[in-house]
This record gives C-alpha cells, sequence and structure tokens, in this order.
C-alpha cells in the first residue's frame, strides 16, 4: 500500500512539475522559442490565399497579407495597411498622394523586418534618412511577406504597381529566393514550421530523436527548445548542399532570373526606376550581377561585414532575422547605394 501511495504522489509530482517547467519555459523564451509560435499564427491568421493558390503556387503569388492586421507579438508590433503593406502605429497613406518620391519594396521577411518594429525596420529607417532625387520626403511602401521569394514579388508588383505608381521599386534578393515558395508555405500553413537554423535555410520535418514527440505533446514549449537543439546539432553534421535552399542551386535561378525580368518590365511600364539589394549571406551571385549589369539596374551589395555579423544582429538563436541593430546596418548600406546610383539623396542634416 505504502509502495502504491509513494508511485502516486511521484505521478503527482510529475503531472505538477512538468506544466510548470513548460510554463517557465515559455516565460523565459531559451534561444527564442516564441518565434515558433509566432510565425504559425502569421501563416494561419495574417494572410489570404490567393483564389488559384494551389494552380499558381508554382508561378504566381500563393498568399497576401490580410489588410488591417495587428498583432502583438512578444518582442514586436505587426501591422498592415488596407492593402496588406507594413504599416507604422500612425500612416496617413492613399495612392493618390503628392508630394512624396514614392518607393515600394518588394521582398520576404528581411524587407518585412519581422522580429522588430516597424519603426526598427530597414525600409522604415531609410525613409527617415533618405529624400528622393529633388530632395522630396520619401513614402516607403513595405510590401514585404515571408516566405515570398522573386517570383511571388513579380506577381505581386504586377497585381499592385498599377495602384500605386511607385517612383522606384527596390526588390531584395536573399539566397532562399532560389527555392520556391510552395513546399515552405505548405509546411508554415500545417504548423509545421522548424526552426530557423541559418537565414533561410531548415531541415526536413520529423527528422527529431523519439522522444521529443511525446515531449511536444504534453509539453510543447520544452519540446520546441528540445527540436531545435536536435536540428542544430544535425544541421552541423549534415552536407549544406543537401539542405534547402542550397540544393536549389543553381538551377533554381533560372526562376529567379526569369521573375527579375518580369520585375524590370512591370517597372518600365510604369514608369519606375529599379534597384536590386542583394542582403545574402553568400558571397554576390556572379549571374545575379551579370543581370544587373545587362539590364542597366543598380546592384547595391548590403551583405553585413564580418565583423558586423560577428555582434550581436539577429533576433534569437532560433529567429535569424536581423535585430534593431541589423536592420540598421542594412539601411545604412541601402541608402548609401541607392545614393551613389542617383536614385536617392542624403536626408538634410
Amino acid at each position: 500500500m505504502k509502495a502504491l501511495l509513494r508511485i502516486a504522489l511521484v505521478l503527482l509530482s510529475i503531472s505538477i512539475a512538468i506544466p510548470v517547467a513548460d510554463r517557465l519555459t515559455k516565460a523565459f523564451d531559451p534561444y527564442g522559442i516564441s518565434y515558433l509560435a509566432e510565425i504559425n499564427r502569421y501563416t494561419q491568421t495574417a494572410i489570404r490565399l490567393s483564389p488559384d493558390h494551389a494552380r499558381e503556387g508554382q508561378q504566381g503569388r500563393i498568399f497576401q497579407n490580410l489588410p488591417e492586421v495587428l498583432h502583438e507579438h512578444r518582442r514586436f508590433t505587426f501591422q498592415t495597411d488596407e492593402y496588406g503593406f507594413r504599416r507604422p502605429r500612425e500612416w496617413d497613406y492613399a495612392p493618390d498622394e503628392t508630394g512624396r518620391y514614392r518607393v515600394l519594396f518588394l521582398g520576404d521577411s528581411v524587407t518585412l523586418g519581422w522580429g522588430v518594429d516597424d519603426e526598427d525596420t530597414w525600409v522604415r529607417r531609410l525613409e527617415r534618412e533618405a529624400r528622393g532625387p529633388e530632395g522630396e520626403p520619401l513614402r516607403c511602401l513595405n510590401a514585404g511577406h515571408l516566405i515570398y521569394e522573386t517570383v511571388q514579388e513579380a506577381s505581386l508588383l504586377e497585381a499592385w504597381g498599377p495602384v500605386h505608381r511607385p517612383d522606384l521599386v527596390v526588390v531584395t534578393f536573399v539566397f532562399n529566393d532560389v527555392q520556391p515558395s510552395w513546399n515552405t508555405y505548405l509546411a508554415f500553413a500545417h504548423g509545421q514550421a522548424g526552426p530557423a537554423l541559418e537565414p533561410g535555410t531548415s531541415l526536413e520535418a520529423g527528422e527529431t530523436g523519439r522522444l521529443t514527440p511525446i515531449v511536444e505533446r504534453f509539453a510543447p514549449n520544452i519540446g520546441a527548445v528540445l527540436r531545435f537543439r536536435e536540428h542544430r546539432d544535425l544541421y552541423d553534421r549534415t552536407d549544406k548542399s543537401q539542405l534547402a535552399p542550397y540544393k536549389f542551386y543553381p538551377e533554381g535561378l533560372e526562376r529567379v532570373l526569369g521573375a527579375l525580368d518580369r520585375i524590370r518590365a512591370k517597372a518600365a511600364e510604369l514608369g519606375a526606376e529599379l534597384a536590386l539589394i542583394d542582403q545574402a549571406d553568400q558571397r554576390p551571385m556572379p549571374e545575379l550581377v551579370a543581370w544587373c549589369e545587362a539590364n542597366g539596374v543598380p546592384y547595391i551589395d548590403a551583405r553585413l561585414s564580418e565583423e558586423q555579423a560577428a555582434q550581436d544582429v539577429r533576433n534569437s538563436a532560433i529567429d535569424a532575422h536581423a535585430n534593431a541593430l541589423g536592420n540598421r546596418f542594412i539601411a545604412e548600406y541601402a541608402a548609401q547605394g541607392l545614393i551613389d546610383a542617383g536614385l536617392l539623396t542624403p536626408a538634410p542634416e
């Protein structure tokens, strides 16, 4: 009888300790595990699918940000305007406004500025720190979307460019643009997003120890920490060329360059200038630089230096997006590159 009582007390203690430990894990947010829930919240509640998303997934837009979204996340606020563009808290934009030089930014989560408040994104910093060719104030329209790649961005410009009539279109390239968005979107949409071990890379779902799924069932926050550690260890042991997005290079470049052709054609039709910002971690791709040179498109290298990257420039171990400091560095490169190209001018001191 005493033995049964001891077993019951042990089981009771465990049943109390596990949820308490899980809540403490959530509160202290080790490795930034809140990122996983926040990304899944975005894909479940902040986007709308295009009507033909299943058929058009490989060639057109899969989804677009919903209008008038307001998400208060753990470390930042995410808010969109009536067009699904990221916006500051105070926002009086209308497509027919005058007196401002309008810049439309196309890109993925790097452009969106995931993980920081809007005022700390590099797009909004650039809006404050630069002016139009004639010294006019900028109106920066942030059309960044999580999971987007160049094909998605081309389709967005074709749909929304005629509405907003930008003076300048800035497209941001990151290395995972070589990977089609479709499979990545499906994983996120079904709540299967894994931790971001490096910008734009992830391991296949299910590559975890046997214990992790059991822990995740009863203690999801502790399970997320275990999954991240297992993925990180496995990533260190894996041939990177076999992982996404690396395994899509160089074949995926054909899609990128084709989408860039579409963006260039649409910008020309709108009478807008075009510039490309390279924010890939890897060295510049010769094919990308050659495309810019052949088409007269300014190429701006906004990759962080080794000294900058060695600083605390990421949101967390799991969330490799640039934090406020990282966004400041990107803004400096972008502003200087656009000024050197004659597309913008410095803001008054």
